[in-house]
């Protein structure tokens, strides 16, 4: 079940950095928005490809960073 969850919390996060890079004068080159789109792709399109290794490995040691520099990103746009 928390697999589960992750992969959901990801894909979320997956979808709305797409939709970010879309509406966004500029993408930040700090953030891997075609890597981000790909995972999410991935465990919403191809499932079966899901490597669990890598899942667990971004959201332990991606996802706090990512977050960071979002929030940056929001200010940025912001002001």
């Amino acid at each position: 079940m928390r697999r589960q969850a992750v992969y959901f919390c990801l894909a979320i996060v997956g979808e709305a950095c797409t939709e970010a890079a879309k509406i966004m004068p500029k993408p930040s080159v700090e953030i891997p928005w075609t890597a981000i789109k790909g995972m999410r792709n991935i465990l919403v399109h191809e499932y079966w490809q899901i490597d669990d290794t890598i899942v667990y490995t971004t959201a332990r040691d991606d996802a706090e960073p990512l977050a960071a520099r979002l929030d940056n990103t929001i200010k940025l746009l912001a002001e």
